[in-house]
């Protein structure tokens, strides 16, 4: 398989650098930033393209209740390949070069047969997601309780008990964690070298073993400037994506470049 070399430009002393603290991910966010700056017109078609799919989603499922569960998934299953676009933004411009929708299109398009199977890997979590809530209703309700249009329509419309509540709390931060774990470095990894999801995750969970902290500080500014855009009811999505998207991948090339077999400043198989 070919070597894709990425020297990254005035990036190269931040892959380099060996040493990784909690505030490691601040940095990613910086180089997300100037990358954001490098490429308004790519990351403003992400960033408004996956804002316009998050409002569908949601418009679908306030119209739809019992669909909820499907729209999201569909959401899930088109989201990593626009983040795989995010990130050969980020990669292009880190390289020197000036990228464009097309370029990203092809990139994405030579690599869609993993970037497909990790989508159906984040369904089939969303589709555990959906079992667990079924349970959820099941042992409040008992096996005779309501249909699943009014289990659909009390979820949506807030009245859920609070021990329902906290039961799905739980089985959401579960699969939160599931998906931040395959889709943190492993999609990333997709983009760079473009091989298999198993080889993808593996390398995954090997990073986030050598680097827990970093890991879990990265996930930390992950989920608050994804709760400050869902706060903002979306009107912050179209930049908060591509900034995370951009960052994401930085954070991957910092932290890929101390496995054993990749040179700082290079990602390639």
């Amino acid at each position: 398989m070919a070597t894709i070399n990425t020297s990254y430009g005035h990036w190269k002393p931040m892959i380099q650098e060996q040493r990784r603290g909690i505030s490691e991910p601040l940095r990613w966010i910086g180089e997300g930033w100037r990358v954001l700056m490098a490429a308004p017109g790519v990351s403003a078609a992400l960033g408004i393209t996956f804002t316009a799919l998050c409002y569908l989603a949601y418009t679908a499922a306030n119209a739809q209740p019992l669909f909820s569960a499907t729209f999201l998934t569909l959401l899930l299953a088109v989201s990593p390949f626009l983040a795989a676009a995010g990130y050969a933004v980020a990669m292009q411009v880190a390289k020197g070069d000036r990228p464009t929708l097309g370029g990203c299109a092809r990139s994405v398009a030579d690599r869609a047969l993993s970037i497909g199977t990790f989508a159906v890997l984040s369904g089939l979590m969303m589709a555990a997601w959906v079992r667990l809530t079924g349970l959820a209703f099941a042992l409040y309700y008992g096996t005779l309780g309501p249909s699943r249009s009014e289990v659909a329509r009390v979820w949506v419309s807030g009245e859920a008990p609070v021990e329902m509540l906290v039961f799905l709390g739980i089985a959401t931060g579960l699969l939160a964690v599931a998906l931040f774990t395959v889709a943190v470095f492993a999609l990333p990894r997709i983009v760079a070298h473009n091989c298999d999801v198993v080889q993808a995750v593996i390398a995954g969970l090997r990073t986030i073993k050598a680097q827990p902290l970093v890991v879990v500080a990265w996930s930390v500014v992950l989920l608050a400037l994804i709760g400050v855009a869902l706060v903002s009811q979306l009107v912050l999505m179209p930049l908060v994506f591509p900034l995370l998207a951009y960052a994401t991948w930085f954070g991957y090339a910092a932290l890929a470049s101390e496995q054993p077999g990749v040179r700082a400043g290079q990602t390639g198989v």
